[in-house]
C-alpha cells in the first residue's frame, strides 16, 4: 500500500496475499518461524473480517485468493463458495471509476483472473463453468496496447526462492503479456469444451461439434507465437508460466477426446493415438516443470491436470503400442514424485495421494513396491 493509498489494496487483500506467501515460503536452514501457522493466522484474520456484501474490487480479489488458499488446503467446497462470491460480486459491481486508466486496468485484470479460475475449476471438476464476466472495452488504441505488452514482455524474469536470489542477474525476458494473451484465447476454447461436455440440458453432442473444437485447439497450438511455442529447447530454459500453458492445452485435448474411446461405436485406433500423444506431451511438460522449478510452487489446479493425464496413461497402457513416451509405471512414478513435492506447500496433495494410489492400484498390476515407498516416505517423516 504505497503512500498508505488504499486505491488498489486493502488490509484484507494484504493479509490474503501474506497467507499465500507463508504457504509458499521456502524454509531456510535455522529458521524458527512456523510459516504454516503464521499463514493460518493471516487466513483467520481475512475470513473473520471479510464481508460478502462489500463490493469493492479489493475484497473481490481477496475472495479469489481465499479460493486458491482453501483449494490448496483441501477444502474444495469452501473454496468453491469463495470463488462464487467473487464472481457474483464482480458481475454486480458498478462500473465506477473506470474513467481512470489504472483502475480500468486493475478491473480488467481481475475479470480475466476470475474468469480463468472459473474455467479451470470447471475443467478439473468436470462441470459447467460459471457465467462469463464481461470485460470493459479498452480505451487505448491497438498500437498502445501492443507497445504496453512489449514493455511487459521485455521485463526480466528470475526464480526467487531465497533472499540471495535477489542478487542474481536475470537474463531471460518474462514474456508474460504474450503468454497471458494466448492463455485467454485458449481459455475461450476450453470454456466452450466445458459447456459442450458438461451441459445438463440433456442435449445430444454431435461428433462434428467435438471435431470442430479439436480443430480449434490444434489451430491454437499451431499458431502460437514462436517465442512461447517450444517446450523442449535444450538451449533455453522454458519459463514456468509457459510450461503451464502447454500443460493446459494437452489436458484440454485429452479431456475433449478421451470420453469418445469408451463408446465402442467405431474404430478408435487413430483417436487413441491422438489422446496418447497429447497425454505424453503433457507429462513431458510436467517432467520439465518438475526438474527445473519444483512442483511445490506450481498452480494448485495443475495437480488435477497431472493426475488426469497419468490416469489416461495407466488406462491406455495395456491397449496401445507405446514405442515412445512414458509407460504406465514411469507415469505413475512421475505423478507420485509431483505429489511428494506438492505436499511441501499443498496439503490437498495428501488427499490426492490416497485417491491416486487407490484408483491406480486397480489398473496397474502388479503394483511396484518402490511406488509405495515414494508415496509414504514423505508422510512418515
Amino acid at each position: 500500500m504505497q503512500n498508505n493509498s488504499n486505491e488498489f489494496c486493502s488490509p484484507l487483500l494484504f493479509n490474503a496475499i501474506c497467507t499465500m506467501a507463508c504457504y509458499l515460503h521456502t524454509i531456510l536452514e535455522g529458521e524458527k518461524t512456523n510459516y504454516k501457522e503464521l499463514g493460518q493466522r493471516f487466513a483467520d484474520v481475512v475470513k473473520n473480517n471479510i464481508n460478502a456484501e462489500d463490493m469493492s474490487l479489493m475484497t473481490i480479489q481477496a475472495f479469489a485468493i481465499l479460493f486458491l488458499i482453501d483449494s490448496a488446503q483441501g477444502y474444495g467446497m469452501h473454496a468453491s463458495v469463495y470463488l462464487e462470491v467473487a464472481s457474483n460480486s464482480l458481475t454486480n459491481l458498478e462500473h465506477i471509476g473506470l474513467g481512470n486508466d489504472a483502475y480500468r486496468q486493475v478491473w480488467n485484470d481481475t475479470v480475466v483472473g476470475i474468469n480463468n479460475l472459473n474455467i479451470e475449476w470447471a475443467q478439473v471438476t468436470f462441470r459447467m463453468p460459471a457465467a462469463l464476466i464481461v470485460e470493459v472495452p479498452p480505451t487505448k488504441s491497438i498500437e498502445e496496447i501492443q507497445k504496453n505488452e512489449a514493455e511487459i514482455d521485455s521485463m526480466l524474469w528470475g526464480m526467487y526462492k531465497y533472499p540471495e536470489d535477489d542478487d542474481i542477474v536475470m537474463e531471460g525476458h518474462c514474456l508474460i503479456a504474450t503468454t497471458n494473451r494466448e492463455k485467454m484465447n485458449l481459455m475461450a476454447i476450453i470454456r466452450t469444451v466445458n459447456i459442450l461436455m458438461y451441459n445438463t440440458d440433456s442435449s445430444l453432442i454431435a461428433a462434428s461439434d467435438i471435431l470442430h473444437l479439436y480443430g480449434k485447439l490444434v489451430a491454437w497450438r499451431k499458431f502460437l507465437p514462436s517465442i512461447i511455442s517450444k517446450t523442449d529447447d535444450n538451449d533455453t530454459q522454458i519459463l514456468p508460466h509457459m510450461l503451464s500453458l502447454h500443460l493446459l492445452y494437452a489436458t484440454a485435448v485429452v479431456q475433449l477426446l478421451y470420453p469418445l474411446l469408451s463408446l465402442g461405436l467405431f474404430d478408435t485406433t487413430c483417436l487413441s493415438s491422438i489422446v496418447w500423444q497429447h497425454a505424453q506431451q503433457g507429462l513431458a511438460v510436467v517432467d520439465s516443470y518438475h526438474a527445473h522449478y519444483s512442483c511445490a510452487y506450481q498452480p494448485v489446479l495443475q495437480i488435477f491436470a497431472i493426475l488426469n493425464l497419468t490416469d489416461v496413461i495407466v488406462q491406455f497402457s495395456p491397449k496401445i503400442n507405446r514405442e515412445l513416451g512414458k509407460d504406465d509405471e514411469e507415469a505413475v512414478k512421475l505423478a507420485t514424485e509431483v505429489l511428494e513435492q506438492s505436499l511441501l506447500t499443498f496439503p490437498v496433495a495428501a488427499i490426492f495421494t490416497e485417491k491416486f494410489r487407490e484408483i491406480t492400484k486397480k489398473s496397474l498390476f502388479p503394483w511396484p513396491r518402490d511406488l509405495d515407498n515414494i508415496l509414504y516416505h514423505k508422510r512418515s517423516k
